[in-house]
């Protein structure tokens, strides 16, 4: 399958992001979070803790205690 664009189409594609360039609002924009970087062993080894990751006794634990 060949996935080269016509000239057209790269003028096309160039346009349309020089539209977006100038007419998207910054306030819009979503940061692109950096790809996942995964062990030999099928660990993903840049993934943030998370609160399912973290075992329950020590999640008990954490919590502040209620007067």
């Amino acid at each position: 399958m060949e996935l080269k664009l016509s000239s057209q189409d790269a003028a096309f594609r160039d346009e349309v992001r020089a539209f977006i360039a100038e007419n998207y609002p910054q306030d819009m924009s979503v940061p692109i979070p950096p790809p996942k970087v995964w062990s030999a062993s099928g660990r993903c080894l840049n993934a943030r803790p998370s609160a399912q990751a973290t075992p329950a006794s020590y999640r008990m634990a954490r919590q502040p205690a209620s007067s």
